[in-house]
């Protein structure tokens, strides 16, 4: 990677498009995953260069009364080398980026006065990248915001506020987690105070912006990690963390300093609801999968550069902070603008009624109509399960429709845009049949995450019972409705037999319906760096006996596994079920799970488990919800003898709008 100048210009563009330097401050952030040695780093290179400030980017170290639960520096420290945004926020007030951002300007202005420059310690990845991309958030409304956090108290709060974003603001609502109530409120903020002029969507702090300033990245290896945060937790509760959450908790915290790691695990302990060493295993646990999640952010920004090592990182500051102020050009490009789904106007009567919810289907079409004009006059539900996303429709009565025209409808270019498009057979209301086809138009077997998303539309647009019985290609399948949400519902569906075979080191033939090579891989950090566009693309030309195959590359993680999947007619996608179930089968072979794993994909966690089912029949009503994740669900007696094993998977489906793909698409 070529280094870039260390500098952040504030101005304006001379004719030449290049950026002027009116204001140039001299600086250096620093990025990695939680324990990666980040604070270390920023001592040595403090004492190494006086006239840096170290500047704390994280959104919880700014509260007073949580040094040891954020591994801040030792007030000493603080002292001596200046450190600013550490422990300064009362601990039951809100601090938002906004907030911080605002108070950064003011403090980098006095640090160019004082002919300093600006250490930036991240931290938080999303105000880390804020202050690399120079972002300024939309304004809001603080008198509208605490309106709205008075109002949602609760999950069905939350969820009807979600619907509202949905038709405010259609873009922010698909970046945004309906759990997370703090951004959910933001997104609200925003679009109620500027009428819908502003929105919080768009990739302003995507990774195509000129960065103002140089990112070193601290990363260590994946085992090294895990040992620094292991004796990261020993060395906080050695300190006092124990009595650090106590003295927390009798001041009221606010949310979001409630959200720090080991806050609501040591206070569980202090509450008498769990033992020491079970709030310890949480927590680290939990840290690790922070871990994982900051560096599948950071990786995903090539302007990073990566050492492994304090030396190293020291080595790479000489030479950027060495150089002088320069002007930065827009050699990095503009910014993209990001892909908004159009909701159709169809869904402007939100009422789930399955009586005013009828389906144009293909054989309603005139004759004289080509299958391509039939398709795109259908009107289609729009479904999506952990990343996966379906057209969902009722079948012809006649032939199917042709690859061409399915392959234009879920074009993402030219088309609605899909992963995958369901037809389903209602001429037996007691067996439905379910017709699934991939992306470029070719026939599926079937789809874990397509199966729960066609159990969904079923329930809600033709008043199917939650528990019923359907027929894919590779045979018949039983789906439950576990959890009926207002905005997601969960689900769970039998996946069939699971065949495997080992075919060479590391790699695994698996059948689930559909054929899947899984590829064991060792590291996290090897999975992150794969290709898997080109690796899957190699697969398909060597799968000539099953016209393509699915591929998934596993790595080990606390509960199960972290997958990516190349889906065959479709290429890479954030989420597959049977590809979930494949890995699950891998990774119970090789002894990381025994009955229930956890498969996580990057549209979400899969959960996946084996049940012991005698002469396989096992009745589908009644089957209790797991008390946690941890606990392996139990369908019936049986358990744990040699019988025949069912194996079910299980996870979200979410009603996404109906869609009539000719005015879709005149309206796009």
């Amino acid at each position: 990677m070529v280094g870039r100048l260390a500098t952040i210009c504030v101005g304006e563009h001379d004719d030449s498009g290049k950026g002027v330097l009116t204001q140039a401050i001299d600086g250096l952030a620093l990025v990695g995953p939680t324990a990666s040695g980040k604070t270390e780093l920023a001592e040595v290179l403090a004492r190494r260069y006086p006239e840096l400030t170290p500047i704390a980017v994280d959104a919880l170290s700014v509260y007073d009364g949580l040094e040891i639960t954020t591994a801040t520096p030792e007030r000493q420290v603080i002292d001596e080398l200046g450190y600013r945004f550490v422990a300064h926020v009362p601990l039951d007030q809100e601090y938002s980026l906004g907030q911080f951002l605002s108070d950064l300007e003011g403090e980098l202005t006095r640090i160019h006065d004082e002919n300093r420059r600006p250490l930036l310690v991240g931290g938080t990845a999303l105000w880390i990248r804020a202050v690399v991309n120079g972002f300024r958030p939309p304004q809001g409304a603080r008198g509208l915001r605490l309106w709205l956090e008075a109002r949602l108290t609760d999950a069905s709060d939350d969820r009807s506020a979600y619907q509202l974003l949905t038709q405010l603001d259609p873009a922010a609502a698909q970046g945004v987690d309906p759990r997370n109530r703090r951004r959910l409120i933001r997104a609200l903020e925003v679009a109620l105070a500027s009428n819908g002029s502003e929105t919080v969507a768009g990739d302003r702090l995507g990774t195509d912006a000129t960065p103002r300033y140089e990112q070193l990245g601290l990363a260590r290896p994946p085992e090294v990690l895990a040992q620094r945060i292991e004796a990261r937790v020993r060395a906080q509760l050695a300190l006092g963390w124990l009595d650090e959450v106590e003295r927390a908790l009798a001041r009221n915290p606010s949310r979001t300093a409630r959200m720090a790691i080991g806050v609501s695990e040591l206070g569980a302990f202090l509450a008498g609801e769990t033992s020491l060493d079970e709030a310890i295993e949480r927590i680290i646990r939990r840290t690790r999968r922070l871990v994982r999640r900051q560096l599948g952010w950071l990786r995903r920004d090539a302007r990073i550069l990566w050492v492994s090592s304090i030396d190293e990182g020291v080595a790479e500051a000489d030479r950027l902070l060495g150089r002088g102020g320069t002007r930065l050009g827009h050699e990095h490009g503009a910014h993209k603008l990001a892909e908004h789904a159009i909701v159709d106007s169809a869904q402007e009567g939100s009422a789930l009624s399955v009586a005013t919810r009828g389906h144009k289907t293909t054989d309603q079409i005139p004759r004289s109509m080509t299958q391509k004009e039939a398709l795109m006059g259908s009107t289609f539900a729009k479904f999506t399960g952990a990343g996966n996303d379906f057209l969902i429709g009722e079948a012809p009565t006649g032939a199917m429709p042709d690859a061409e025209s399915i392959a234009a409808l879920l074009n993402r270019s030219l088309g609605v845009g899909a992963d995958g498009l369901i037809l389903v057979d209602l001429a037996n209301r007691d067996r439905p049949v379910m017709h699934l086809f991939n992306q470029d138009g070719s026939r599926a077997e079937m789809s874990g995450n397509g199966l729960r998303c066609l159990g969904h539309y079923l329930v809600l647009y033709h008043g199917l019972d939650p528990s019923f019985v359907l027929m894919t290609d590779a045979g018949e399948r039983k789906y439950r409705l576990v959890e009926r949400g207002e905005w997601a519902w969960t689900g769970e569906t039998t996946m069939g037999e699971v065949t495997l075979v080992e075919d060479e080191d590391s790699t695994f033939l698996v059948d689930v319906g559909n054929p899947h090579r899984v590829v064991v891989v060792p590291t996290l950090a090897e999975l992150e760096a794969l290709d898997i566009a080109a690796e899957g693309a190699r697969y398909q030309a060597l799968a000539t006996k099953t016209e393509g195959i699915n591929v998934e590359w596993i790595v080990r993680s606390e509960d199960g596994c972290v997958m990516r999947v190349f889906e065959r007619g479709v290429g890479p996608t954030l989420a597959c079920g049977t590809g979930s179930v494949a890995s699950a089968r891998v990774a119970r072979q090789l002894g990381w799970v025994q009955d229930y794993a956890v498969v996580e994909n990057p549209g979400g966690e899969l959960a996946v488990r084996f049940v012991s089912v005698p002469n396989r029949v096992g009745a589908i009503e009644g089957v209790a919800a797991p008390a946690s994740r941890d606990e392996a669900w139990s369908i019936g007696p049986g358990e744990g003898d040699d019988s025949p094993e069912e194996i079910w998977l299980r996870g979200p489906s979410l009603f996404v709008a109906e869609i009539n793909p000719a005015r879709w698409l005149m309206s796009s």
